[in-house]
């Protein structure tokens, strides 16, 4: 009895003393974790107001301390008075025109019919965070765009199928409600906006720093729990939940190599969910579908799969849309670039400065055109 009392003891003991020296470690070292938090508390507002709605928003470094506001999911190309709206949406194929004042410029002087210019380009947004967040801004902001321009990229397979497949929230009718931030993800930066804000908020709670060191301390074993947890799912290919999911960047990029007709089909099926969403605003006078081919999918037979074939399949039911579809100009019009080897930035998906040019440029050519 008294060895069995001992063994117990030491046991109890062991696990305190360990708890001690780990609560000790984290109360002295917590703070480094918290160099980069979101500072600015207007901005910290507006990541936890959408972050229910939207799987992520905007990020950049100089965002923890700069207030963006509604920058953080739009921003303003052009903005006078009077209500003619031309609203973009996309992913960084789009949102790299804040990059380029050139290009801003252009923008403005080639579509003068328009009274507010809107960029709403945001890194990986795919068609159902397209629609999630064309509900924000209609529904948060009260803009109601005369005419919408959608970027849809190759990728956008990839995120549909693997990244965001497992976390839409849809109403019984099948609509789209939200794409909720997804927790203790494997992801850095954009994708991880979860521990950016938790750890902002243990920041700024204003308690003594034992107390705020065990909210800190919970939060690192509930994230080690949900780790652990995952990597056996991944172990085990359980794809019952997604929370075992991890999307690399050449899972991704597989989808442009071959997909399944299941796959094709529910992809098709979330563009068509987007279209049906957009297709009921009255208010939406035209909507242009712009898709464009990666580097690979131009100069081999490497990536047969091209996401504009699936989008000109789709679209052929809306009346009211029109596809500005590159793979097609390129296709028709051989010195529409002048050397497809040599367009590209380094990741050989993005056009380099010169030819992005020309790819703004086509599109508004066909906006005023249409």
């Amino acid at each position: 009895m008294n060895k069995s009392f001992l063994k117990i003891f030491t046991i109890l003991f062991s696990l305190i003393l360990g708890y001690i020296l780990v609560f000790f470690y984290f109360y002295v070292n917590f703070e480094k974790d918290f160099k980069k938090n979101i500072k600015n508390e207007d901005n910290l507002k507006i990541y936890k107001k959408f972050s229910p709605l939207l799987h992520h928003i905007r990020y950049a470094d100089n965002y923890r301390f700069e207030k963006k506001g509604p920058g953080l999911i739009f921003n303003f190309i052009k903005n006078q008075s009077g209500k003619k709206i031309i609203l973009f949406q996309g992913d960084s194929w789009f949102e790299q025109i804040n990059d380029f004042e050139d290009i801003k410029n252009k923008i403005k002087e080639d579509l003068p019919s328009f009274s507010k210019i809107i960029n709403a380009g945001i890194t990986s947004y795919s068609p159902s965070l397209i629609n999630a967040q064309f509900n924000v801004i209609e529904n948060y902001f009260k803009i109601k765009p005369d005419v919408l321009v959608i970027y849809i990229d190759q990728t956008d397979l990839g995120d549909e199928l693997c990244r965001y497949r497992n976390l839409l929230n849809l109403s019984d009718n099948g609509e789209l409600i939200n794409i909720e931030m997804e927790r203790f993800p494997y992801y850095s930066d954009t994708f991880n906006l979860h521990e950016k804000i938790t750890l902002s908020e243990i920041e700024q709670i204003k308690i003594n720093k034992i107390i705020k060191t065990q909210i800190y301390l919970n939060y690192k074993i509930k994230k080690s729990y949900i780790k652990i947890k995952k990597r056996i799912q991944l172990l085990l290919n359980s794809k019952s939940s997604g929370i075992g999911n991890k999307c690399h960047w050449q899972t991704i990029e597989n989808f442009k190599i071959s997909i399944t007709d299941e796959e094709e089909k529910y992809f098709k099926k979330v563009v068509e969910r987007l279209f049906y969403n957009l297709n009921k605003k009255e208010y939406i006078e035209k909507i242009f579908v712009v898709t464009h081919p990666h580097k690979l999918q131009l100069t081999t037979n490497k990536y047969p799969i091209d996401v504009s074939n699936i989008i000109k399949s789709v679209i052929k039911d809306y009346k009211n849309i029109e596809h500005i579809n590159f793979s097609k100009i390129i296709k028709e019009n051989k010195n529409f670039y002048s050397d497809l080897n040599n367009i590209w930035l380094n990741d050989n998906i993005h056009l380099n400065d010169q030819n992005y040019k020309k790819f703004v440029n086509k599109i508004i050519e066909k906006l005023n055109e249409g």
